[in-house]
């Protein structure tokens, strides 16, 4: 199966393909072949029971909504809508943006051929993750100046948050530049290229500078809590740099995908899709919604790549983490997952079906019916 045929925009395409054996493409990484298999073949036995993988709770949900909050709601038998607040408006612009990311026409142009991840896609992704028109989800204290899909300019102030007093968050953001560093140097050992020429050859524009993976996170002054004195503010990357920055990553994300059209990988499919997702939400190039749209990123090279979602909910700890540590647990992750799917696929196939396991849309049906009962006899 050649890589243009292999891409996925549609969550009924997904379903669609038939079982196969692991992509040339990526064959050369037995892990991320076991996970495609272990994938196609989940997904081929809920479809037998006319079920779409895509639609199963917990894959779903573990997509955007964070570990602790899904259990306590599994416990509760919790209507999804009602997980973040403010509900409805939370769940439901999220999940309206990432199906219209990945089956609006729009998007389609702009992925095919030579997979274009530029400012101006980020920012459509961005918009439509935060507001579908009439409710609007950006709720952070960032830059109220910036609009949902606005990329921050030269002069736009700086996006970070607090550090909640820890002292060790300097250390942190050191690991992970020396792993994106250690990172870079295997990658251009692989593509036998370094990264300034990879960008020249991407985007036609010579780097101004040795163009380089790490984002620039550093320490600032300002003080979040003057209650607490060991309280600091972490800083994502620098708004003068953010637009230079986001192109590396594009000129970054184009490659690989031309490599893996060519079957001449540089770097395993799982672990392409983390590094772009932690180098992305280190950028921060939005006032909000940045989380959001690094797993949007994510979604869809990892869909391209015929792979599984990565469960995001399960790997909160991206921007700091050192990079090894943070590719591993996104491996583990998404085989633990997978080993949900599959339990859910033996449930299913005999009669039982747990919470965890029902279509997102069901659940909501439910809930709002028990809503429904409940005001009535109230």
């Amino acid at each position: 199966m050649s890589m243009k045929t292999s891409i996925v925009f549609g969550f009924a395409f997904l379903t669609s393909l038939h079982a196969f054996t692991c992509d040339l493409a990526i064959s050369t990484f037995p892990r991320d072949c076991t996970i495609q298999d272990r994938f196609v073949k989940v997904r081929d036995q809920l479809a037998q029971q006319k079920i779409d993988i895509n639609e199963v709770a917990e894959y779903r949900v573990m997509r955007f909504i964070e570990r602790g909050a899904w259990e306590k709601a599994k416990l509760e038998q919790k209507n999804i809508l009602d997980i973040y607040k403010p509900a409805p408006e939370t769940w439901e612009v999220w999940d309206k943006g990432i199906r219209n990311v990945f089956g609006s026409s729009d998007f389609k142009g702009v992925l095919l051929g030579d997979f274009n991840l530029s400012a101006p896609t980020l920012s459509a992704i961005n918009h439509l993750l935060l507001t579908d028109g009439k409710a609007n989800i950006k709720d952070k204290n960032t830059d109220k100046n910036l609009k949902p899909g606005q990329i921050r300019k030269m002069d736009d102030m700086a996006v970070g948050y607090c550090s909640n007093g820890k002292k060790d968050e300097s250390i942190a953001i050191t690991i992970s530049d020396e792993s994106m560093r250690r990172f870079q140097k295997k990658w251009e050992t692989n593509v036998g290229k370094v990264f300034s020429e990879v960008v020249l050859e991407t985007s036609g524009v010579a780097a101004k500078s040795d163009a380089h993976f790490v984002a620039g996170m550093h320490m600032g002054p300002k003080r979040c809590d003057r209650m607490n004195s060991n309280s600091i503010y972490v800083f994502y990357a620098a708004s003068p740099e953010v637009l230079t920055r986001v192109g590396w990553f594009n000129s970054f994300v184009k490659k690989n995908v031309q490599l893996y059209a060519q079957n001449k990988a540089a770097v395993a499919p799982i672990e392409f899709a983390a590094v772009a997702q932690k180098w992305f939400i280190a950028l921060h190039p939005f006032a909000d919604g940045n989380g959001r749209t690094s797993r949007a990123v994510q979604d869809i090279l990892l869909a391209h790549l015929g792979l599984p979602f990565a469960p995001s909910g399960d790997l909160q700890d991206d921007a700091t983490a050192e990079l090894e540590s943070y590719v591993e647990l996104t491996y583990q992750k998404t085989e633990a997952m997978l080993t949900v799917l599959e339990t859910c696929a033996e449930g299913i196939t005999a009669g039982h079906v747990s919470f965890a396991c029902k279509n997102v849309e069901n659940i909501i049906s439910d809930a709002s019916k028990s809503r429904s009962v409940f005001n009535l006899n109230n």
